[in-house]
């Protein structure tokens, strides 16, 4: 899980080990027992292990700043073959939020 030092980060991982499943928390300033996975740092972006990737936002920056984040860590997913990504995003709900567009699923 990506953001996993944030607000919904560390209380997704929180719950998830309380139900007992084997889940592993990623940020750019990792805790105990995290991975460093800093998006910026496309090297950092280590995700050999994991079958699926709860991929929590990028964060508040420029649209094409969050886009290329993303994109990186995505890319990363493909290249160690993980076969699940959750993405955390917005419904439609959310189009009139000035921060939305960045945040739409986008598939390659």
């Amino acid at each position: 899980m990506t953001g996993a030092n944030g607000n919904l980060g560390s209380a997704t991982l929180a719950a998830l080990h309380a139900r007992g499943a084997v889940a592993m928390g990623g940020s750019c300033t990792p805790g105990e027992g995290m991975r460093c996975l800093d998006f910026d740092d496309h090297v950092s972006l280590d995700l050999a292990g994991v079958s699926t990737l709860v991929l929590i936002s990028a964060g508040y920056a420029e649209d094409d700043q969050v886009v290329g984040r993303h994109a990186a860590v995505l890319d990363a997913a493909v290249r160690d073959g993980i076969g699940h990504v959750v993405y955390t995003s917005l419904t439609t709900a959310g189009d009139h939020l000035g921060f939305a567009l960045a945040h739409r699923c986008r598939f390659r």
